[in-house]
């Protein structure tokens, strides 16, 4: 099975990240990847995480739960 691609955004900058599908990415390594991304995010708290889904519709992502949704989705 091939990695998950994870797109994260910050202001005009995109990054991309690939997950493996054999590991489970919990919320906070996808808070703390975002962080090292994005440096001047380094200090902040109560980072937001949406993802758009087949639908159009915007979904929140704020524990482990919901970012294994996306990622199973995606």
């Amino acid at each position: 099975m091939n990695p998950t691609a994870l797109k994260l955004s910050f202001n005009d900058q995109l990054r991309r990240i690939a997950i493996d599908p054999n590991y489970r990415l919990t919320f906070n390594e996808l808070v703390d990847n975002t962080k090292h991304l994005f440096p001047s995010l380094a200090h902040e708290t109560g980072i937001e995480f949406f993802w758009i889904d087949d639908e159009g519709d915007r979904i929140t992502v704020s524990r482990d739960e919901e970012l294994d949704e996306a990622i199973r989705i995606m």
